[in-house]
């Protein structure tokens, strides 16, 4: 199969660097604002906590594990369901694309600590409360699709909720102390890189799926244009003859 890929003119170009236009103008709004305000240092803002705190560079190394994981699964989710959509699986594309949301909830919540810092503090509510306001999209997001959460490799997103319920149990039930950190912690990891490669695999399979059903032509419709194309080639004959 030959490349269809043409160069690109650069007048289109120009045309199609305006996602690029706009994403500057929203970067460019949020340095002056950042620039602008005094509230906050601004070595807070741009640079690393680890360089901030003067703690060594693998601090929190683990923690931003997850951070990275929760992002491929929300690009993994999203980029799927752009491609279901395209695809014309519109159940699909659903599915990924509120997935794909649920997973920039949590990475949000991961990213900014939402439930154990800002939401409390911001609404004046519990923790527990908070937890449940950041988790609540994920529960409608399986109960709602759970038909197509069934039609997938469904034991791994198993395994994810299992590990998620399991830091909830020992954050809830363990006493204070470094065994329950490397409990609690660790099972909330398990889980991130398990929702993580869920999210992949599923993707696959269904691009997987699309693309095949794109690249493979129907043996009535293979036999069909056959068909016609060998009529054409005898009426042109007879023309000649």
């Amino acid at each position: 199969m030959s490349d269809r890929r043409r160069q690109i003119s650069l007048t289109r170009q120009l045309r199609l660097v305006l996602p690029l236009v706009m994403l500057w103008m929203v970067g460019g709004a949020a340095l002056a604002v950042a620039g602008l305000q005094t509230a906050i240092p601004r070595e807070e803002l741009f640079l690393d906590t680890t360089a901030i705190s003067g703690l060594p560079w693998y601090a929190g190394v683990l923690s931003n594990v997850g951070i990275l994981a929760w992002t491929v699964a929300a690009v993994a989710a999203l980029g799927g369901g752009w491609v279901s959509f395209q695809t014309l699986r519109p159940s699909a594309g659903r599915f990924l694309t509120a997935g794909g949301l649920v997973a920039s909830i949590l990475l949000l919540d991961d990213l900014l600590r939402l439930h154990s810092s800002v939401i409390p503090k911001v609404l004046g509510v519990p923790k527990a409360i908070a937890m449940l306001l950041v988790v609540a999209p994920a529960i409608l997001w399986f109960l709602g699709f759970i038909d197509e959460v069934l039609r997938t490799r469904w034991l791994v997103l198993l395994a994810a909720l299992g590990a998620f319920f399991g830091s909830v149990a020992a954050d809830q039930l363990l006493p204070s102390g470094p065994n329950t950190l490397l409990i609690e912690d660790g099972a909330k990891l398990l889980g991130v890189l398990a929702w993580s490669l869920y999210f992949v695999l599923t993707t696959r399979d269904i691009a997987t799926s699309t693309i095949r059903a794109a690249t493979t032509v129907d043996p009535v419709t293979r036999f069909a244009t056959e068909t016609t194309g060998e009529a054409q080639r005898v009426s042109r004959a007879e023309a000649v003859r």
